[in-house]
């Protein structure tokens, strides 16, 4: 009797063991998935931390092209008005000439 309850004992302790054994291996597969996680969360962390950075770059590149832009189109009213200038001084010395001539 004593023998069998030795021999339970035994085996109880034996399943212990494998239990402990487990919990251990599933301790450690917690934590590599807890590792596994943070390395994402930070990739995730600094491709967003990327993307906005290109974001911000693009926005002031679009602002300094609008800026371009405004520049060259004023000074394209600029020169417009300036050969309309011409052509009304043209004009006008051209209507003087035929005026002057007999």
């Amino acid at each position: 009797m004593q023998q069998e309850m030795e021999k339970k004992l035994q085996n109880l302790e034996k399943q212990l063991e494998l239990e402990k054994e487990k919990n251990l291996e599933m301790q450690m597969k917690v934590e590599k998935l807890q590792n596994l996680e943070r390395q994402l969360n930070l990739e995730k962390l600094k491709k967003q931390q990327e993307l906005e950075k290109k974001q911000r770059k693009l926005e002031v590149q679009e602002k300094e092209v609008e800026q371009q832009v405004a520049k060259k189109e004023a000074s394209s009213e600029k020169a417009l008005q300036k050969l309309t200038d011409v052509k009304k001084s043209e004009n006008l010395l051209t209507e003087e000439r035929k005026n002057t001539l007999p």
